[in-house]
C-alpha cells in the first residue's frame, strides 16, 4: 500500500504542476494578448489624434488664409476709395482692416493720408466744422 499510495502522490504531484505550468503558459498568453490588445488601442488613439490635429492645423490655416485674402480686398477697396477721393469710405475700410489685424501693411499709415488728404480738401473748401470733427475723429483713433 505504501509503494502505491507514493505513486499516487507523485501523480497526484505531477498532475498538479503539469496544471500548473498550463495555467501558467494560459496567463502569459492571456497578458500577450491584453498586451497586444492595448498596444492597437494607443496607436488607434494616436492615429486619430493625430488626424484630429492635423485637420484642426489645415482649417486653421484655411481660416488664416481666408482672413488674410479678406484683408487684401478690403485695404485695396480703401486703396482705391482714396484714389477717388471717397475718404470716407477709404477711412471706414481701414479701420476694419486695422480692427482686424492693427499690424496689416502700411493701413495705419494709409489711414493718416486719408486723415490728411481729407483735412486738407475741408480746408480749401472752408469746412471748419469738418476740420475740426476730422482732427477730433484722428486723434481719438490713434
Amino acid at each position: 500500500m505504501t509503494a502505491n499510495f507514493v505513486l499516487e502522490v507523485d501523480a497526484d504531484r505531477e498532475k498538479w504542476k503539469q496544471s500548473q505550468d498550463e495555467r501558467v503558459e494560459r496567463e502569459i498568453a492571456s497578458s500577450y494578448a491584453n498586451a497586444k490588445r492595448r498596444t492597437v488601442q494607443a496607436l488607434v488613439l494616436f492615429g486619430v489624434l493625430f488626424v484630429i490635429l492635423m485637420t484642426l492645423f489645415v482649417v486653421r490655416q484655411i481660416r488664416e488664409q481666408e482672413k488674410q485674402a479678406m484683408l487684401s480686398r478690403e485695404y485695396e477697396a480703401a486703396a482705391n476709395c482714396l484714389g477717388e477721393h471717397d475718404y470716407n469710405c477709404a477711412r471706414d475700410h481701414l479701420r476694419y482692416v486695422l480692427s482686424v489685424e492693427p499690424d496689416y501693411r502700411d493701413a495705419s499709415e494709409l489711414l493718416e493720408v486719408v486723415y490728411n488728404d481729407w483735412i486738407g480738401e475741408a480746408t480749401r473748401q472752408g469746412d471748419i466744422g469738418l476740420v475740426i470733427s476730422l482732427l477730433a475723429e484722428r486723434t481719438f483713433w490713434d
